[in-house]
């Protein structure tokens, strides 16, 4: 039960930070597609020493509006309890985000070896189709890639993993050095 509260916590706070705004009306749920790799490719950052692996990525959009979001399914591979995280992505024209979660308490750690955080969203799901691709305008070739990085992890004893100084580095490099492509 706890876990499952934990992903609808984290998949909420992504939508709330990376989502379009828009809400369904009649409390349905927005209806989302997977956005292909070769349109957007998801990178994950090697991070020696990091105690959290991205075991899962994926990049959402949303269909009937503008926007979408991302999930991912992580592992804390270190050997102490994890209190609270914060993961961030940097996209090929330098811009960023960060998600900050943060556990209430000792019972809701993150315990060595497990899994944690989602790899879907709570919406309908749409398959992508040629059709959806057409609508959002999304063209047959890559329009850029997103790294996802753990930025910082706070352990139970209070140590910390810090990477906040790489993921600024990424930032800034991206922004002035675009992986983006030039029509």
């Amino acid at each position: 039960m706890r876990c499952r509260v934990r992903i609808l916590l984290t998949i909420c706070a992504l939508l709330a930070v990376s989502g379009s705004g828009h809400q369904p009306k009649g409390g349905q749920k927005p209806r989302m597609f997977v956005v292909p790799r070769e349109v957007s490719f998801p990178l994950i950052a090697y991070q020696p020493g990091c105690p959290i692996e991205f075991v899962k990525v994926a990049n959402f959009g949303m269909v009937d509006a503008g926007g979408g979001t991302s999930a991912y399914l992580l592992l804390n591979r270190g050997a102490l309890p994890i209190r609270s995280y914060t993961i961030a992505t940097v996209s090929g024209i330098g811009t960023g985000q960060e998600w900050t979660i943060v556990d209430k308490g000792p019972d809701q750690w993150i315990r060595p070896g497990r899994t944690f955080g989602a790899d879907t969203v709570s919406a309908e799901l749409v398959p992508f189709t040629e059709e959806l691709r057409r609508a959002k305008k999304l063209p047959e070739k890559m329009l850029g890639v997103g790294i996802f990085m753990v930025e910082r992890v706070e352990f139970s004893d209070g140590s910390v993993f810090d990477d906040e100084a790489a993921y600024k580095d990424l930032v800034s490099f991206f922004s002035e050095h675009p992986a983006i492509r030039r029509n």
